[in-house]
């Protein structure tokens, strides 16, 4: 049965899904995510599969490369915003493990 969690043979792939979809799978596991498709929009994939197997986590890897981060909220929300100066964040993946190699401003 799939687990709603990567890494498994049994676990949910990510990868090229529509973000606010993974977005509100994660919700189903527990985590009390808030988000708009105003700042997550509907053309919005992920990009990479996440290494990470907790939720939380996962949540955490899948955001930055959409120059979005995850606040805490009032009564345990997770909320779904945009980074402070639209930073978006480039990762390289070598080895199976992803590496911060920049941070590239976008000025839109």
């Amino acid at each position: 049965a799939a687990t709603g969690l990567p890494g498994g043979t049994s676990g949910t792939k990510y990868a090229g899904r529509p973000l606010g979809d993974v977005l509100l799978e994660l919700r189903a596991t527990g985590l009390n995510i808030v988000f708009s498709s105003e700042i997550v929009r509907p053309t919005m994939k992920v990009l990479a599969e996440p290494k990470a197997v907790l939720p939380r986590e996962v949540l955490d890897e899948i955001l930055p490369p959409h120059k979005l981060q995850v606040r805490s909220g009032p009564n345990g929300t997770l909320l779904v915003v945009r980074r402070p100066g639209g930073q978006a964040v480039a990762y390289a993946v070598s080895g199976g493990q992803a590496a911060l190699i920049e941070n590239i401003t976008c000025i839109c």
